[in-house]
């Protein structure tokens, strides 16, 4: 411990909690906790009132859904059974089975589509965006027969993705291949997560990014909506979330 604040050895952390459990002044805390599929469902339907009152219902994010896809899967569906309106929040990474095995136990999809170059994406996110517009393709098509709402989602990053050039692309991209997307949904970027970095002995690598300026994202909105695309900024719904990954 320095005069200023604790430094933590993380080589040598077990994460087994006892430095929390031991701590006088309640420095320290364990976020999150270990649930079963039960657990969940017992939690989410104490506001099942609400949900019916407001229109809302559970949202299942991340983390990424799909990292724990039969698990998301399970809670999906014994949501659906109760009669409780269910999305999920999802950037499409991982394998189309999994997603499409959701699919019958979800009614709102929210579908991110951050950056449509392959190289810059693969800079900023460490994956490819290959398979991630290859499930947008599909998930486009499978949706077509059912009663499933989705929204595709741009997170607007300074200088990382706000180009006109990366909007218009991936706006042309939903246009042409994901016709079953009833609007955009743009997302200005916030820096809420710094904390948790910092907490985490982590390197925040957008510490110096400001929030993109209202004349920005109208911008932005317009040039979606020239292209016969409905878009929309500052959505609001009422759901209950549920982070998973």
């Amino acid at each position: 411990m320095t005069k200023d604040r604790i430094i933590i050895n993380r080589e040598i952390c077990q994460k087994c909690g006892k430095c929390v459990d031991n701590c006088l002044y309640s420095a320290r805390e364990i976020k999150g906790q270990m649930m079963t599929v039960d657990q969940i469902v017992k939690e989410v339907e104490k506001d099942r009132s609400f949900y019916f009152t407001s229109g809302g219902g559970v949202t299942i994010g991340g983390g990424e859904p799909l990292f724990q896809a039969e698990f998301t899967k399970n809670i999906l569906r014994k949501c659906k059974n109760r009669g409780i309106h269910t999305a999920i929040e999802t950037s499409g990474c991982g394998p189309w089975k999994d997603l499409e095995e959701i699919l019958p136990y979800t009614d709102w999809i929210f579908y991110d589509i951050k950056i449509f170059d392959t190289r810059k994406h693969k800079k900023y996110t460490g994956v490819s965006n290959e398979l991630i517009l290859d499930n947008a393709r599909k998930l486009s098509a499978a949706i077509r027969k059912r009663e499933i709402h989705m929204i595709v989602r741009i997170p607007v990053v300074p200088g990382v993705n706000n180009s006109k050039k990366n909007i218009i692309q991936t706006a042309e991209f939903v246009k042409k291949h994901m016709p079953s997307a009833a609007e955009i949904e743009i997302l200005k970027y916030h820096s809420l997560a710094l904390g948790k970095y910092e907490a985490l002995g982590e390197e925040y690598l957008l510490a110096n990014a400001v929030q993109p300026s209202e004349e920005k994202m109208l911008e932005i909105k317009e040039s979606i909506a020239k292209l016969g695309l409905n878009c929309t900024y500052e959505g609001v719904a009422a759901e209950i979330y549920v982070g998973v990954g």
